[in-house]
């Protein structure tokens, strides 16, 4: 049995990823977000999807790089991908992910801390289950 997902809403997404710099804090909502992914901890879409929203970093050197969410009011979840888009086939929707953080301290909290290889990579704020709502997200890397 295979599952068989519409890539193209994820290649939209991913086009238009904002890129995050070290020790930048965006802010955002996956509020009225559509759901193009799916996290390995965050719950599959058996108990609801909830809107996500994808950046892109770009790593120069190999670094520690980490990455912190911080939903006050829900329980948002940070993953970690080194493709955008669901590579094709069997391999399933994780197989893109490096990490994936559900709680981090508490539910209103996720952290991913890892090494990482030049590259470009992307950063998937999502909802545990079918939750959403305003986040602010950050990263930093060190050599």
């Amino acid at each position: 049995h295979f599952d068989v997902q519409d890539v193209s809403a994820q290649e939209t997404a991913c086009k238009a990823a904002q890129t995050l710099n070290p020790g930048q804090t965006v802010n955002g909502t996956t509020k009225g977000q559509a759901n193009r992914f799916e996290t390995s901890c965050g719950g599959d879409a058996r108990w609801g999807a909830s809107g996500d929203r994808v950046y892109r970093i770009v790593v120069t050197q190999r670094s520690t790089v980490t990455i912190n969410l911080a939903t006050p009011t829900w329980d948002g979840v940070l993953a970690l991908r080194k493709a955008c888009v669901d590579p094709s086939g069997s391999s399933g929707t994780h197989a893109a992910e490096v990490a994936c953080n559900n709680d981090a301290d508490d539910s209103h909290h996720s952290r991913i801390t890892t090494a990482l290889d030049p590259g470009t990579y992307f950063v998937l704020v999502d909802g545990y289950r079918s939750q959403d709502g305003a986040f602010s997200l950050s990263y930093t890397a060190t050599h």
